[in-house]
């Protein structure tokens, strides 16, 4: 009997408390086969995740990234540049970050400053999904599952990403 591979993981980065669109991308991330990893000090989540990492103080330089990761950074907030910062020094498929816009040219800036790689800095999905027209957290969590099932499969689709817009 032949054995299939392990699941890759999705990776999410959350900042505690209820999000939305993290409890969705939990639920969908399953749905489509992942191997989901929660990496967040106060989730409120309506489904257990495969694994889920609570330490207040995780060091995320500390932890081990795979080529197959996709990760998602839902921060909201300042811990976004840090997050890409330590996460990009491990190569994932696919990072992603949910952000505005406005909030994620600052954070692409920012990484640059600090001396971010360009190959990393290019190939963040910032804001994270694909184009679909999403507003509720379901569709937000659906566009940006889309976007990572279709990078695992090798296909290309139209991104909103501000790094694909130049």
């Amino acid at each position: 009997m032949a054995t299939s591979p392990p699941a890759q993981r999705l990776v999410l980065i959350g900042h505690g408390a209820k999000n939305d669109v993290e409890d969705a991308l939990v639920r969908l991330g399953m749905l489509t086969g992942f191997r989901v990893v929660v990496i967040d000090h106060h989730p409120i989540l309506s489904r257990q995740p495969d694994e889920l990492l609570d330490d207040a103080d995780i060091d995320l330089s500390r932890f081990e990234f795979q080529s197959s990761d996709s990760v998602v950074v839902l921060i909201h907030g300042e811990g976004d540049v840090d997050a890409l910062w330590k996460i990009g020094r491990r190569a994932p498929r696919y990072v992603g970050v949910l952000a505005s816009r406005t909030h994620a040219g600052g954070d692409i800036e920012e990484l640059r400053k600090r001396g971010a790689p360009e190959e990393f800095v290019e190939s963040i999905h910032i804001p994270a999904g694909t184009d679909l027209g999403a507003m509720t957290p379901p569709e937000i969590a659906l566009s940006i599952i889309t976007e990572i099932v279709s990078m695992k499969h090798d296909r290309q689709l139209p991104s909103k990403s501000l790094n694909r817009a130049k």
